[in-house]
C-alpha cells in the first residue's frame, strides 16, 4: 500500500494538462479537476502511510485511495500514448479525445466524504489528548480566537471544494481569494474552511489577521506572530510567576523590534514548515505586498486565503488565480437559515410563515440581512409584530446600499432605549479588530450607559446588555473564556457604518 501508483497516474495526468496548447478546453478543465481531486487524495494516502498506519479505518481508507488510483492509471497511461500519438500527426490542431472519467469521479465522491469523517474523529481524539497535556498542540490554535462560530447554511459544496484546493492542488505557494459583496458571509465560509478537523491537520501552521480600509503591516504581522506562538514557546513546566515573566520579556522584545525584524523572525518560523494564512477583508494589494517577502515558498504545500470585496485586489495580488466568487443563498436556503436563527432547533409556526417568506424573499440571499432581520423577528413571534418587520424591510437591498443600511437600520430603530448607545458606541473601535469585553464594559460603565438593576453589579448587567446585543445578531463572539464566558466580540464592518451613520444623526458623543 504505497503511493507509487498515485504517482504515476498524476505525473501521467500532468503530462496531459502540459500539452495545453492542443487539448480542447472541455478536456483540459475535466483532467485538471481530476488532477485536483487525486492530489488531494494523494496527501491523505502520504498521511495516512506516515502517520496512522496502524488505524484499521485509515488502512482501509488507503486501499480505497489506491484502488482509484489503479483505476485512473487503467484509463489514462493508454489514453496518453495515443494523445501523444496523435499530437505528433497533428502538430498545429487542436486534439480532443473521449476520455470515460465519469465513473473514477463517482468513485471519489463516497471516499472523499469519509476521509472528512475520519479526521473529524481524529481530530476529536486529539483534543481529547491535548487536554491531558500542557502542549498547545496545533490542533487546538484555531480554538483560541475563532470560537462561536456563526451558522452557515448552503455553502457545504464550496467548503469541500475550497478545501480540495487547499490540500490538494499544486506544491509551490498558492493564493485562494474568497471575493463577493458585503455580507455574503466571506469571512464566515473561511473561518469554517480554517477550523475544519481535515485542514488543522493538514498544516503546520495556522494564522489569521484581519486587514480592513486602512492595513497596518505592523499589527498584521503582529497577528500572524501570536498564532505562531512565538509569545509562548518553551513555557512547559513554569510556575505561573516565571511564565508571567517570560511572557513580559517576549512582549517587551517584540515592541522594540522594527517591522523588518518582525517579518524575518516570522520567516523563520514558517521556513520548513506546511503553512496556512487567512487575509480577512483585505482592501488594497498593497498589504500583500507588506506581507509577501515574508512568507517562504517551500513548495510544500503552503497556502494564502483571503477574503475580498474586490476582485480586481485577488488579480492583482495573484494574476493566474481563480477566485472563489461567494453567491448568494437560493430561497430555500435563505428560508433554512432564516427559521434556524429564529427557532434554533424548531420550525416556523404555521401562521407566521407567510410574513416569513415574504421577509426571505426580500433580503434576496444575502446572509447578512436575514441574520440580522432574524434577530429583530426572535423577539416577538406575533403575526402582528412580523407584519411590521415586513413592510419595513426594503426589497431593494442588493441594488442599493443605501436601502441596505436602512434595512439593518430596522434592528436599531427597534432597541430597546438602554441598548442604544452601548450599540453606537461600538463604532469607535477599528473596524474588523476583536474588541476585549471587560475594556467594553469598564468603557460602557464609564460612559455612564450601565444602570444598576436589582442586586445585580454593573459589570453583571453591562454583560447581560452584551448578551442581548449578541442574542440580536448585532455583535459576533471572537473568543470565549475557559468558563464559556465571552472574552472578545467585534462587528460586522457594515454594522459599524450603521453605528457610526446613526451617532452622527443623533450627535451621540459628540
Amino acid at each position: 500500500m504505497d503511493g507509487t501508483a498515485m504517482d504515476s497516474v498524476l505525473k501521467k495526468l500532468e503530462q496531459l494538462i502540459n500539452f495545453k496548447g492542443n487539448l480542447i478546453v472541455n478536456e483540459r478543465y475535466q483532467i485538471q479537476s481530476l488532477y485536483n481531486q487525486l492530489r488531494f487524495l494523494g496527501a491523505i494516502l502520504k498521511d495516512v502511510e506516515e502517520k496512522h498506519h496502524e488505524n484499521s479505518v485509515a488502512e482501509n481508507l488507503a486501499i480505497k485511495i489506491s484502488g482509484v488510483a489503479y483505476a485512473t492509471g487503467e484509463i489514462i497511461h493508454p489514453a496518453v500514448a495515443n494523445f501523444v500519438r496523435l499530437r505528433e500527426s497533428n502538430k498545429d490542431k487542436k486534439i480532443g479525445f473521449c476520455l470515460n472519467l465519469s465513473d473514477i469521479m463517482e468513485q471519489i465522491r463516497p471516499i472523499e466524504v469519509e476521509v472528512m469523517q475520519f479526521y473529524d474523529k481524529m481530530y476529536q481524539i486529539q483534543v481529547l489528548e491535548a487536554g491531558k497535556s500542557s502542549d498547545g498542540d496545533r490542533l487546538s490554535m484555531g480554538n483560541r480566537t475563532m470560537v462561536g462560530e456563526e451558522i452557515m447554511v448552503g455553502f457545504d459544496d464550496e467548503v469541500l471544494t475550497i478545501k480540495k484546493r487547499l490540500a490538494g492542488g499544486k506544491k509551490q505557494l498558492d493564493i485562494i481569494p474568497i471575493v463577493g459583496m458585503p455580507g455574503l458571509g466571506k469571512t464566515i465560509l473561511a473561518r469554517k474552511v480554517y477550523n475544519d478537523p481535515y485542514i488543522t491537520h493538514h498544516f503546520h501552521i495556522r494564522a489569521w489577521t484581519y486587514v480592513s480600509q486602512v492595513p497596518r503591516k505592523r499589527e498584521m504581522l503582529l497577528d500572524i506572530l501570536h498564532f505562531v506562538n512565538v509569545f509562548t514557546e518553551e513555557v512547559e513546566d513554569m510556575s505561573n510567576e516565571k511564565l508571567g515573566e517570560k511572557l513580559n520579556k517576549k512582549l517587551k522584545e517584540v515592541t522594540n523590534m522594527s517591522n523588518e525584524m518582525l517579518g524575518e523572525k516570522l520567516y523563520r518560523h514558517f521556513k520548513g514548515n506546511r503553512y496556512l494564512i487567512v487575509i480577512d477583508d483585505i482592501w488594497d494589494s498593497a498589504a500583500w505586498v507588506d506581507l509577501k517577502m515574508y512568507l517562504p515558498n517551500d513548495n510544500n504545500g503552503s497556502r494564502v486565503m483571503f477574503t475580498s470585496r474586490l476582485k480586481a485586489v485577488a488579480m492583482h495580488a495573484s494574476p493566474n488565480c481563480h477566485p472563489h466568487c461567494q453567491r448568494f443563498l437560493t430561497e430555500e436556503e435563505s428560508w433554512e437559515l432564516l427559521q434556524r436563527k429564529v427557532f434554533q432547533n424548531g420550525s416556523c409556526a404555521a401562521e407566521l410563515i407567510n410574513f416569513g417568506k415574504q421577509i426571505m424573499k426580500k433580503c434576496e440571499g444575502l446572509p447578512l440581512a436575514i441574520v440580522v432581520i432574524a434577530g429583530l423577528l426572535a423577539k416577538k413571534k406575533t403575526e402582528e409584530w412580523w407584519k411590521q418587520v415586513s413592510q419595513g424591510v426594503s426589497s431593494y437591498i442588493v441594488s442599493d446600499p443605501n436601502e441596505y443600511l436602512d434595512t439593518l437600520a430596522l434592528s436599531y430603530n427597534h432597541l430597546p432605549r438602554h441598548l442604544k448607545p452601548c450599540f453606537l458606541y461600538l463604532g469607535a473601535f477599528t473596524e474588523d479588530r476583536e474588541i476585549s469585553v471587560q475594556r467594553l464594559i469598564w468603557l460602557w460603565i464609564a460612559e455612564g450607559f450601565i444602570q444598576k438593576v436589582g442586586q445585580k453589579s454593573l459589570e453583571e448587567v453591562a454583560e447581560d446588555y452584551l448578551m442581548d446585543l449578541i442574542q440580536r445578531n448585532l455583535v459576533i463572539v471572537a473568543r470565549k473564556r475557559f468558563d464559556g464566558r465571552i472574552k472578545a466580540c467585534r462587528m460586522h464592518d457594515l454594522l459599524r457604518d450603521l453605528c457610526l451613520k446613526k451617532a452622527r444623526e443623533t450627535n451621540f458623543l459628540q
